[in-house]
């Protein structure tokens, strides 16, 4: 019963008031004993007050039940979104932390070699912390994961293999 809108309350009190009315004018056309046409009157004023109360009642009860329904569905929908959004941000929150410990594991991997390193000009030794002459290859192979593959340049080919035309297409 509440979930009638305010109209439809307004609309079944008219059809009882003038069902009412209609009680009414066929008891008074029939001049029944002890009929009191100013009480009656009354009563059926007080009843429509009263019933028209309760419409206005019902529909607002009506109304706030609506309201409350559309707000319940809203914070449904929103709760889902947040759920979605959760999930999401756990996901990424662990693709985020695999990705830190495969970097601190790469880190962990790797050597570097930093500051000032003595370098002889002429042969291009270097002289490590005990005080000796190490060719560059094996110094830097000895401080990092760094692989040497060798091969000459354009210049030292033309300058040292000249009769070897390396570079010649």
């Amino acid at each position: 019963m509440l979930s009638l809108t305010r109209r439809q309350y307004l609309v079944l009190v008219a059809c009882v008031l003038g069902s009412y009315a209609a009680l009414l004018g066929l008891e008074y056309f029939q001049d029944r004993q002890g009929f009191r046409i100013q009480y009656e009157l009354f009563l059926f004023t007080l009843f429509g007050i009263l019933l028209t109360w309760f419409a206005f009642f019902g529909g607002y009860v009506s109304n706030i039940r609506h309201r409350l329904w559309a707000q319940k569905e809203e914070i449904q929908i929103a709760h889902e979104e947040i759920q979605i959004e959760m999930e999401n941000r756990k996901r990424a929150q662990t693709e985020k932390d695999n990705l830190i410990a495969e970097l601190m594991d790469a880190l962990s991997k790797v050597k570097t070699l930093s500051g000032l390193l003595p370098i002889c000009s002429h042969c291009k030794k270097i002289r490590d912390d005990k005080g000796y002459w190490n060719q560059i290859e094996s110094y830097i192979h000895e401080h990092s994961e760094a692989e040497f593959s060798h091969s000459i340049c354009r210049e030292c080919a033309e300058k040292y293999y000249p009769e070897m035309d390396l570079y010649d297409e």
